[in-house]
């Protein structure tokens, strides 16, 4: 089919245009469509049923269908069926990471052909397959599409079903990075028993035993294809086995035949251990369910630093770097530097690639370039081979060998380059050093300009350079290897000078000196002064810090002149004196303890102020939040919290004392949050948790309706999965005044509402949790007039007086019309009567009521020369009956009619006929209220009090028959079709229930019940006076009622049976011959002799 005969079905594809058909095979068709007004796409696929006319014909031919009516019934049951599973498909939507369709429509073909259009409209996403064309993925998107595809994966589950063709063409991604399933083709549970799928679900992600027609599947089919995805993905995109050179068909085949799985080429060993369970051959080696292996994803990356880093690395497709091969770069960069220190100068040669080391006789023997050609021999000593002269000033070396020892005769003596150079002297600078010279030790004392002048040193041999010629330019003669070096210039002695200094030669140590202890320190200044002391001196002023260094290095022992003195042994016993002994110790205690006070000091700051640990982490979550509490080591310590979901998107809590919140997060969804503090602080302990959020409510329905006052509203909610334990309504009063009602279950109702005045109602979260879908709707407080019983309540020869009886709101005045032969007259009244004059007794009239609020006018048929009725009255006899007595003046010799409602509702009256003048009416609902009337024998009009209201009282437990109170329980289904049916046509029990659909009750009776017959009711039932016929057994009276959420009747069912044969295997089976007219909140009660068995609840949902 083109898109020129697509039909633009209406209300589905309304304002739709097709702007090209995608693909078509096998019945199916899919287009692309677009919203012309808002320009956004859509995917419609076309479900032909069947796929041809030729098809039909066949069927017909072959005697599969007798003839073509017998064709429509059998393609109407198809499309039903489809329609069916569409439905269960709609159940689905409200699942995560699942995206279905946002309508669907099923046509009937026109007159004369035989079948149905199916059409299915979904928003166009892109494909994972499509987005891999375009795009690489990294670690942490691959980790998310698993978790994505066993969240969806888990409702389908849940649900009953199993995808059973995943495949990245049926997977979706959208804009914010997050994965979804689309495009179902959903298969039961139950059904998994047959042995093998279509062929055209084949796929290299699908699983072996997809390909075995013998055998039997499982519901771990899903899990082994998200594991293949996965697999795909951090094998390079290559299947397994396809790495090794072997072509798809035969890689695949491997694997079909169970084949144990390699690693995936970019996954470690517990990522590869949780993808190759994932695509076990067997079933029952696999993950049970997607829950698991969704925990074992999530497991894994809380336990490894997932990256945002690609899959395939650049490096892994783009060109090799040649280890042997540095480039210019370490030839050419090298003299450009400024001298340093020979310490950094070592540290630059260890982060330098080292050369490799050439044996002598490569020096001598040709070698090939990587082209293979021959490189001429070259000898050490060319002048293209000498070092660089910038280079030998940056690495300053050690005092060479005379020349004459470095020569070519020394077997040992490998050439020497510039980067060898460099590295010995950074070795000589790291070494322990020998004793300086004199010159040295003079130009460390002086700090004065003038700097002796050094002795000549030798210059290094130069080594031959790389054989590259080009890399290295020619040296002059002088600077050949061999030759003594040049006369160091003033910039080289400098220097040589600053090395030196930088390796901080000692001073020359003397046999009766320690070395030298400046005075730059507090401490020393502590002990100095304390060394006077104890020496008896006068204490002198420190002002080291103020005093010029050369001033302090010309008189070193004017500081501690003990501490510098060695302890010199007396001639007599070499022992110290004992003045001495006594200042030593002094001496070290002074110091341990400025030592002990200065540690304090530290510790003191490092632990009140610079370490923060965190500990005693606690959450609070709901749908939309997280809390976490903590407990801190350094109060009101600068810290700061962020938290991020799998997808990299941050948040930033608000800290406020010990706790900080995250607001505005996705319910239903793991965060990691993460602690921090402002530098240069350090943070420590638990700094990090990981938390998810509560699952969001799903609202389908929030509505309001007239409750049984004018100043109150039916609320009902409805609700998709587990609805919370209470509800809280929000909404503010005529004064602007915020008011809550809360309540439990689906329904409540909200009094003294102000007349005139619209509402907004708004559902509040419950503590812990968020909703979604509909949370709020508005409602107008309007006046409820209602009235009911209108009758003539006297009449006289001139004059007749109406009444009727007020049920709701008082209008601000009634009209009330009268009309008969030649009279026509009509009033406003406040009260609930009127009297009219001028009538006369023989004549008919017809009394019409009215009032602003009044739903339909009320009229009364007054037949001429009607009875009169002296007295009528009626009171409940019991919760399920109502006893009514009457008098009358005259004769009525064809008997009365009673007619009598619940609650007023026209749609519930019933009418019993009697001779007598007193009536009992059985079967009503208990706890209801009542108006009853007297009538004529055909239903016409009487004079008199013939109108009253009745209030019965509420029921008491049902106890016959082993029963007792709540034993009893009450289910509700969907009905059948099926005149007769038993408990197992009936499916699974359910509470919510869609506007128009048919229910059936079943009460299960408790264990070990009774189910034999009533015994009679009275004595007079017994039989015969022979005994010859036994006694009839009593029916059991049933009273099947409906109430709405308010507690308004809002339907009765009465029936009655032998109580033997009520039963079904101790089930009470009845379908409800009327479904609920409203959606809201309903309960069924089943009564049995006006007592109550049991009852239960169930929600009545809008369409849609």
């Amino acid at each position: 089919m083109d898109t020129a005969e697509l039909k633009l079905v209406s209300p589905l594809l309304d304002g739709m245009t097709v702007l090209e058909c995608l693909n078509s095979a096998g019945g199916f068709t899919c287009y692309l469509l677009e919203r012309t007004e808002t320009k956004e796409k859509f995917v419609l696929k076309h479900i032909s049923i069947p796929e041809s006319d030729a098809g039909v014909e066949a069927m017909i031919l072959s005697g599969a269908l007798h003839d073509r009516e017998e064709a429509k019934a059998y393609y109407r049951d198809v499309a039903q069926a489809q329609a069916i599973e569409v439905r269960n498909w709609q159940k689905l939507s409200g699942l995560e990471n699942l995206s279905l369709f946002t309508g669907f429509q099923l046509v009937e073909r026109e007159e004369g052909a035989i079948g149905y259009d199916f059409y299915l409209l979904a928003p166009y996403r892109t494909s994972l397959h499509a987005y891999l064309q375009s795009n690489a993925m990294t670690h942490l998107q691959a980790l998310n599409l698993g978790i994505d595809l066993c969240n969806a994966l888990a409702g389908i589950r849940q649900a009953g079903y199993i995808h059973q063709d995943l495949k990245p063409e049926n997977i979706f991604v959208d804009e914010n990075g997050r994965f979804s399933i689309g495009d179902l083709g959903l298969a039961p549970l139950e059904d998994l028993t047959v042995a093998a799928l279509p062929e055209h679900y084949s796929s290299c992600y699908s699983a072996p035993e997809l390909a075995d027609i013998m055998a039997t599947l499982n519901d771990t089919v899903d899990l082994y294809s998200v594991g293949m995805i996965l697999y795909h993905l951090f094998n390079g995109s290559h299947a397994p086995f396809e790495e090794d050179g072997k072509p798809m068909q035969e890689a695949d085949a491997l694997r079909l035949q169970g084949k144990a799985l390699p690693a995936p080429q970019y996954a470690d060993y517990e990522l590869a251990e949780i993808l190759c369970k994932a695509c076990a051959f067997r079933p029952a080696d696999r993950f049970d369910s997607p829950n698991a292996l969704r925990q074992a994803l999530m497991v894994y990356m809380q336990k490894n630093a997932i990256s945002d880093e690609l899959i395939v690395s650049p490096i892994d497709i783009g060109e090799t770097i040649d280890p042997e091969d540095p480039g210019d770069s370490a030839t050419e960069e090298l003299p450009e530097k400024t001298a340093e220190p020979a310490a950094a100068e070592s540290e630059e040669s260890e982060e330098a690639p080292a050369e490799p080391e050439a044996a002598p006789a490569e020096l001598a023997a040709p070698e090939e370039d990587a082209a293979g050609s021959e490189k001429p021999a070259e000898a050490p000593a060319e002048p293209n081979d000498a070092p660089d002269a910038a280079a030998e000033e940056a690495a300053p070396a050690p005092a060479a060998p005379p020349a004459a020892e470095q020569t070519a005769d020394t077997p040992d003596a490998a050439p020497e380059t510039d980067e060898t150079a460099a590295l010995d002297a950074a070795a000589l600078a790291a070494a322990p050093e020998a004793v300086p010279t004199e010159a040295e030790a003079s130009e460390t004392a002086a700090e004065s300009n003038a700097e002796p002048e050094p002795a000549t040193e030798p210059a290094t041999e130069a080594a031959p350079a790389p054989a590259d010629e080009t890399k290295a330019p020619a040296k002059a003669p002088d600077e050949m290897p061999g030759t003594p070096a040049a006369e160091p210039t003033p910039d080289t002695q400098k220097k040589k000078r600053r090395a030196r200094r930088t390796r901080k030669a000692p001073a020359p140590k003397t046999q009766d000196e320690t070395p030298p202890i400046t005075a730059e320190s507090s401490l020393d200044d502590i002990l100095a002064d304390a060394n006077r002391i104890l020496d008896g001196e006068p204490t002198q002023e420190r002002a080291s810090a103020a005093r010029p260094k050369a001033e302090k290095a010309e008189d070193p022992e004017a500081i501690l002149p003990r501490r510098r003195k060695k302890k010199q042994p007396t001639p007599s016993d070499g022992e110290e004196a004992p003045g001495k002994k006594r200042r030593t110790g002094l001496r070290v205690c002074i110091t341990l303890l400025v030592l002990a006070i200065l540690a304090a000091g530290a510790w003191f700051g490092y632990t009140h102020w610079y370490h923060v640990v965190l500990s005693n982490l606690k959450t609070e979550t709901g749908g939309d939040y997280i809390a976490v509490t903590f407990t801190s080591s350094i109060k009101d310590a600068p810290l700061a919290a962020t938290c991020k979901d799998s997808y990299g998107n941050a948040y930033t809590g608000q800290m406020n004392g010990s706790t900080v919140i995250f607001r505005d997060l996705a319910p239903g969804t793991l965060y990691y949050v993460t602690f921090s503090v402002e530098k240069p602080r350090a943070l420590a302990g638990e700094t990090e948790i990981n938390v998810t959020t509560n699952e969001a409510v799903q609202v389908d329905s929030f509505t309001a309706a007239a409750g049984t006052v004018s100043t109150s509203v039916n609320l009902n909610v409805a609700v998709t999965g587990q609805a919370p334990a209470s509800w809280t309504v929000e909404y503010a009063d005529v004064s602007g005044q915020t008011k809550q009602v809360t309540f439990e279950g689906h329904s409540t109702t909200v009094q003294g509402l102000t007349l005139g005045h619209t509402y907004t109602f708004t559902l509040v979260p419950p503590s812990g949790s968020s909703i979604v879908g509909q949370t709020s709707v508005t409602y107008e407080a309007a006046a409820r007039i209602q009235a009911a019983g209108l009758h003539v309540a006297a009449m006289t020869d001139d004059s007749v007086t109406v009444a009727w009886l007020s049920l709701g709101d008082a209008p601000a005045s009634w009209h009330i019309a009268a009309a008969g032969p030649d009279y026509a007259q009509e009033t406003d009244v406040t009260d609930a009567t009127a009297t009219f004059t001028g009538v006369r007794r023989d004549a008919a009239y017809t009394f019409t009521l009215t009032a602003d609020g009044l739903d339909a006018p009320i009229t009364l048929e007054l037949p001429a020369n009607a009875p009169t009725v002296t007295s009528f009255t009626a009171a409940a006899s019991g919760a399920g009956a109502i006893q009514a007595q009457w008098a009358y003046d005259g004769e009525m010799a064809d008997g009365w009619q009673v007619e009598y409602t619940a609650g007023g509702s026209d749609a519930l009256l019933s009418t019993a006929k009697t001779a007598q003048q007193v009536v009992t009416l059985q079967q009503v609902a208990p706890n209801c209220s009542y108006i009853v009337r007297l009538l004529g024998p055909d239903g016409g009009a009487l004079i008199g009090p013939t109108v009253t209201q009745v209030q019965t009282p509420a029921a008491e437990n049902y106890t016959g028959h082993g029963f007792t109170a709540g034993s009893a329980q009450l289910e509700t289904y969907l009905a059948v079709s099926s005149a007769t049916f038993t408990l197992q046509d009936l499916g699974e029990a359910q509470t919510e229930f869609v506007l128009g659909d048919a229910l059936c009750l079943a009460l299960h009776a408790p264990e070990g019940f009774d189910s034999t017959d009533t015994a009679p009711a009275t004595e007079g039932d017994a039989g015969d006076a022979d005994g010859d016929t036994p006694a009839a057994p009593a029916e059991t009276l049933i009273t099947v009622v409906l109430r709405d959420q308010s507690g308004q009747v809002a339907d009765l069912i009465p029936a009655s049976g032998l109580w033997s044969t009520l039963w079904q295997d101790g089930v009470y089976l009845l379908a409800l011959p009327r479904s609920p007219s409203a959606a809201g909140g309903y309960q069924l009660e089943v009564y049995f002799d006006s007592q109550l068995a049991a009852q239960c609840d169930f929600t009545v949902l809008q369409k849609g």
